[in-house]
């Protein structure tokens, strides 16, 4: 009985209709005599789409729930196994899935099938597909220990068996006294086996424990469809390949022989998925991966990169497949899919109103930008989704955009935006900005925020100490309200918020009214009275009455003032007799 125990526990789980052959095979870890680990065992019970936790935990033995809650809890669990599941936050429920892979063909034997895993037709639930494996204990192949020569020729990233077509045919014309290293390598190999075929020996030996990917590329010209083939090892062994090229490194003091290291040009890396990304012009759909599109991709690519091997090495953020023609799917994570909540129609009534308030008060009534762009990206998404919605597509846009020898104005970096990105911009730039602190760098200008890229060195900026007193005067000066008249006077309150950072981070430490009011008063009075109107709008103000202390400017900075006033008034047809303008 306990043996028919350990085999159920050592077998593969079924799979779903569309699970990839390459999710079944778990590491020899798991299939050597051992109980399986608390992970494996709840992997099961987590579907490949998005659900809640509470259903997830409904579906789940309360005895495996019981070490599930001594193991931290659902959510904390799922989450530190980021390699089988994914956890998001959707509104304010935690919704989990367990992770597939989406590839174009996997081929991880002739014919296309693994040995030891059939696909299963039917959407069963765990507790009936726990009967079903008690009524099939028929013989059933166990996964080997991976064998050392897979960690020689594999690296745990895409790559192009071309490669690696290469890279044997190099180690195989070594004289037999350099390739004492390699020996275990080629006494595997027959003696007919040719120099080009070496690559599909060793891929079809060590099936098991890769996953390969074929795609037919018909935009080759003056040719047919071209068939290419990248392969991997499967990231169910890499911990054990790193724990391998780690002891190789402690015997030779050099990672030269590891084949991550050989095979590091092949690897793509994160910001070249995210470029790319761009070219797709619709999300969550297929579509063609054109000739035009790869043209298109050479001028955001390292040289000789192939754009298809870039979507294939990024299969949580890509879907490829061959059928009726090649074509690419964009994936759009969930926790940058907008929350509406609202019909298309009422989002689009909404930006109307706010176009139409914008028109009608000019620059009295300030625009909620995080509203406005919360309710364009919703509609964005109603009419079409793009991969620009993906904030890390939209960050690594924005970040070629910007100047490679120093900073930029945050709105003029903005201005810049093509339309379809800027109805995907992030609610609030200034909060994505600080998300992403390895791609930007934000530097408080004058007058303005400034952006420029993190890669580059970051001018030097002026101590929040170097800011004196007439400083900030003028300041206030270049702020009074143009409608108020200048004999009334203004408050801090009223000026404050539209101050450079730096004058204000100042002013946090200075008394106001003695700092700086009282030590000009050839330039400023204080009127010793508190703003009535704040005052009253605002019961909090009260606790900071040095924001609401009323002084007016004096001398020629009145004159001006006045002035600039009364010219106002003339332009709108106003009495400039009056105390304020409406």
């Amino acid at each position: 009985m306990l043996r028919l125990c350990l085999r159920q526990l050592c077998r593969t789980p079924v799979l779903q209709a569309g699970e990839s052959v390459s999710a079944c095979l778990t590491s020899s870890s798991q299939c050597d005599g051992k109980p399986a680990s608390l992970e494996r065992l709840l992997e099961p019970f987590v579907p490949f789409t998005f659900t809640a936790l509470t259903q997830i935990s409904r579906r789940v033995d309360e005895g495996l729930m019981e070490r599930v809650a001594e193991a931290g809890g659902l959510r904390s669990f799922l989450g530190s196994h980021p390699e089988l599941f994914a956890v998001s936050k959707v509104g304010s429920v935690y919704v989990a899935r367990r992770l597939q892979r989406h590839s174009a063909v996997f081929t991880p034997s002739g014919d296309g099938a693994n040995p030891c895993c059939r696909q299963n037709k039917t959407d069963t639930q765990p507790a009936t597909r726990d009967l079903q494996r008690r009524d099939d204990l028929g013989p059933f192949p166990r996964i080997q220990r991976a064998p050392l020569e897979v960690f020689c020729l594999f690296p745990t990233f895409f790559l192009p068996t071309e490669a690696l077509r290469t890279h044997l045919r190099k180690i195989f014309s070594l004289t037999p006294s350099n390739s004492a290293g390699n020996e275990a390598l080629t006494s595997a190999v027959p003696p007919n086996t040719g120099p080009e075929t070496l690559a599909d020996f060793f891929i079809e030996k060590y099936k098991e424990f890769l996953d390969v990917i074929v795609v037919n590329d018909t935009n080759v010209e003056n040719e047919g469809a071209q068939r290419k083939r990248f392969v991997r090892l499967r990231p169910t062994f890499a911990e054990r390949a790193a724990f391998y090229e780690s002891e190789q490194l402690e015997s030779t003091g050099s990672h030269e022989g590891c084949i991550s290291h050989i095979m590091e040009p092949y690897r793509v890396e994160e910001y070249e998925q995210y470029r790319v990304a761009r070219l797709i012009p619709v999300a969550e759909k297929f579509v063609p991966i054109s000739a035009e599109m790869q043209q298109q991709a050479t001028v955001l690519l390292p040289e000789g990169r192939c754009l298809i091997h870039v979507f294939v090495s990024a299969p949580d953020l890509f879907e490829v497949k061959n059928a009726p023609k090649l074509s690419v799917r964009f994936i759009l994570d969930p926790r940058f899919r907008p929350t509406t909540m609202c019909a298309k129609a009422d989002i689009e009534r909404q930006l109307a109103e706010i176009k139409e308030s914008r028109v009608k008060n000019g620059l009295k009534v300030p625009i909620d930008r995080k509203k406005r762009r919360t309710l364009t990206r919703q509609l964005q998404f109603y009419i079409q989704p793009t991969p620009y919605l993906d904030e890390r597509v939209w960050a690594y846009a924005l970040l070629d955009l910007l100047p490679l020898d120093g900073p930029l104005l945050l709105s003029s970096a903005l201005s810049k935006l093509p339309r379809e990105m800027l109805d995907c911009s992030p609610p609030n730039v200034q909060r994505f900005l600080l998300n992403y602190t390895h791609l930007f760098c934000v530097i408080e200008g004058d007058r303005e925020r400034l952006l420029q890229r993190a890669d580059i060195p970051a001018p030097e900026q002026r101590s929040v100490s170097s800011v004196d007193t007439e400083e900030i005067l003028l300041a206030l000066y270049n702020l009074y309200p143009r409608r108020r008249h200048p004999n009334c006077g203004t408050c801090l309150e009223r000026c404050m918020y539209s101050m450079p950072p730096l004058l204000r981070a100042r002013l946090c430490q200075l008394d106001f009214v003695e700092d700086v009011l009282r030590k000009h008063p050839d330039k400023v009075e204080v009127l010793g009275v508190l703003d009535e109107e704040l005052l009253k709008s605002d019961k909090s103000s009260s606790k900071r009455s040095h924001m609401l202390q009323v002084f007016r400017f004096v001398g020629e900075y009145q004159a001006e003032l006045i002035r600039r006033y009364e010219a106002l008034c003339a332009k709108i047809g106003q009495d400039p007799n009056k105390e304020r303008l409406a």
